[in-house]
């Protein structure tokens, strides 16, 4: 084949006079995306970076493996980053938990209302700066688990604690310690 028809590199005589060409395999494709890609880079780098987290960073993979029916004790405190639709499973992926802090997580009612339908043994409860927590969850929560609750934080629930949520913790037998301020 004359050389001003041919297309691509110019072949080394030396490595192979046929010029074959190898077809990849399965195994030598690379899946990664492109660097050159502006969107799709930010998007890889995100998940490269969670693959290379140690299993002592909480992430909802690895809490969904931790999460099960023997989980009776659960921090997510500055938790930012699960998602709501997430959070709301924990209920039902550990039903006997006995401590739980949702502390200053950005929270739905919706999704505290769905935690709490499952969770009916919760001794120490921590929801102080959860917002989005209205009087329908936390009346939820007080009727559920009316004879473990010990001890509550609902420090800045504003538009969860009412006369009618301070009636039923003032029912519960078995509290020693409770946080309403700034409500």
């Amino acid at each position: 084949m004359p050389m001003q028809n041919y297309f691509g590199p110019t072949p080394n005589p030396e490595k192979d006079p046929y010029d074959r060409r190898k077809v990849k395999q399965l195994n030598d494709i690379s899946f990664e995306e492109s660097e050159d890609s502006e969107t799709g880079e930010a998007e890889f780098e995100n998940i490269r970076n969670i693959k290379r987290m140690p299993k002592t960073v909480l992430t909802e993979e690895n809490l969904r493996t931790y999460l099960t029916h023997e989980t009776e004790k659960l921090d997510l405190e500055h938790a930012y980053w699960l998602k709501d639709v997430f959070i709301d499973k924990i209920g039902r992926m550990s039903p006997n938990l006995v401590e739980l802090s949702l502390r200053r997580l950005k929270i739905s009612n919706r999704a505290f209302t769905e935690i709490m339908q499952c969770l009916k043994q919760l001794q120490i409860v921590d929801v102080a700066d959860c917002s989005n927590i209205q009087e329908s969850g936390l009346e939820l929560m007080l009727k559920n688990n009316v004879e473990s609750l010990r001890e509550l934080q609902l420090s800045n629930l504003s538009q969860a604690i009412t006369d009618k949520i301070m009636m039923h913790i003032s029912t519960l037998d078995h509290l020693r310690f409770l946080d309403v301020s700034f409500a």
